[in-house]
C-alpha cells in the first residue's frame, strides 16, 4: 500500500467495511522529514510501543498481551497516536512511522 501512495499520492483502503481514501500529504523534502520525525518523537514511549506493534501487523489483543495492558488501553493509545500525529487513520500513522525510521 505504501508504494501505491508513494507512486500515486493516493490509495484506497477498506476499514470497518467502508472504503477510505488515503492521501500522501507529505513530500520527501528535508523540512517534511524533520516534521515527521518531530511528530513521531513527540509520542510517549507506550504510544510508540503500540504503534510499533501496529506496524508489525499485530492485532490489538496481541499488542495488549505483549505489553501487559488491557485491550481498551491499547485502543486509547491508538486514538492518542492518531491525534498527536495529526492523521485520521492508522495507515497514515504507519506511513509516518515508516518515514521517520528512514
Amino acid at each position: 500500500m505504501f508504494e501505491v501512495i508513494r507512486a500515486h499520492q493516493v490509495a484506497l483502503a477498506k476499514r470497518h467495511k467502508e472504503w477510505a481514501v488515503i492521501e500522501a500529504p507529505l513530500t520527501d523534502s528535508n523540512a517534511d522529514a524533520l516534521d515527521v520525525a518531530n511528530r513521531v518523537g513527540s509520542l510517549s514511549q507506550r504510544e510508540r510501543e503500540v504503534l510499533k506493534g501496529v506496524c508489525e501487523g499485530q492485532p490489538g489483543k496481541q499488542i495488549a498481551f505483549n505489553l501487559g495492558i488491557s485491550i481498551r488501553t491499547v485502543e486509547a493509545h491508538r486514538a492518542r497516536v492518531l491525534r498527536r500525529l495529526g492523521v485520521r487513520t492508522m495507515a497514515e500513522a504507519v506511513r509516518l512511522w515508516t518515514l521517520a525510521r528512514h
